[in-house]
């Protein structure tokens, strides 16, 4: 059975940049179909009439101004677009990623190889994105997802975790003592936090009981989900400092990993995150670990 073909609209003004992307998307199989244009107007044209399944585009089509983001997703909300970048962009990558790029590709690093794959990932992770929000799996009170959601989510990612160094981690919060108010502030904050992380693919949150929040991270490495859980603490922290109307009496964490070579189901394994709470410390004490 031949591999279905899927349209990419790259808007790279640079001609030889756009070629060598396009040679690289189809360097052993013609599985896409190139639509280059060189600016956003005429994207914004082709979107009109047409389907295109990914949308790559180069930092230099928004000139500083991040709300072209925001017109092509309102434009093509089932499509992920991507930021095309070079190494030394990495703020502008960041900000890409806060103002709604679905991911950032460094061309100055990449194989064919390694492109596809990361453009296959992200339209899976949108369909997925798409197939929960339909399903009536999100929180009412915080719009993210729910504990079906996470659990759907879950899945989806414990099915495409097929090596052993690879492990999906799931970092659960439990916040006491706070309205519904702070719950909604800080769902907004732990959602902020995780669009800045380096984790790829980005890891999500959702809600998944009262009080009790959970990140899902895939990552070769457990200091990548250190640096992650770090951040989420100094979200906890401004809260704690900050926002004394807002701010919990106790925050506890938990983490555990779904291993590809010892599969178990996301209830288990979150579950197990439970299992190992321990407290988010106030900055001027010592600073948390991980649970082993």
């Amino acid at each position: 059975m031949s591999t279905p073909r899927l349209k990419a609209m790259l808007v790279i003004p640079n001609f030889s940049v756009a070629r060598d992307v396009g040679n690289l998307l189809n360097d052993q199989s013609a599985t896409f179909d190139i639509a280059p244009v060189d600016s956003l107007s005429a994207a914004q044209k082709r979107f009109a009439d047409e389907h295109f399944d990914v949308v790559l585009l180069s930092l230099s089509v928004l000139d500083g101004k991040f709300g072209g983001l925001n017109e092509i997703k309102a434009s093509i909300p089932d499509s992920p677009n991507l930021v095309v970048i070079s190494s030394a962009d990495q703020a502008e990558a960041v900000q890409a990623i806060r103002h709604g790029a679905d991911d950032c590709i460094a061309l100055d690093d990449v194989s064919g190889n390694s492109l596809r794959q990361t453009i296959f990932n992200a339209i899976h992770r949108k369909q997925l994105l798409k197939d929960i929000s339909a399903s009536g799996c999100e929180d009412s009170v915080t719009g993210l997802y729910n504990l079906d959601g996470f659990k759907s989510m879950a899945q989806r990612l414990f099915d495409t975790c097929r090596q052993p160094r690879s492990k999906v981690y799931i970092v659960t919060f439990r916040v006491q003592g706070t309205s519904q108010t702070a719950l909604t502030a800080i769902a907004e904050a732990l959602r902020g936090t995780c669009r800045r992380s380096e984790i790829m693919p980005s890891p999500s949150v959702s809600r998944v009981g009262v009080e009790e929040f959970a990140l899902l991270a895939s990552a070769d490495s457990l200091a990548d989900v250190q640096h992650l859980l770090n951040r989420c603490e100094d979200t906890f922290r401004r809260f704690t400092a900050n926002e004394s109307a807002l701010a919990p009496s106790s925050v506890q964490f938990g983490m555990a990993a779904y291993d590809p070579e010892y599969p178990a189901s996301p209830t288990i394994v979150l579950e197990r995150a439970r299992q190992n709470w321990k407290a988010i410390v106030p900055p001027q004490t010592a600073t948390s670990s991980l649970p082993a």
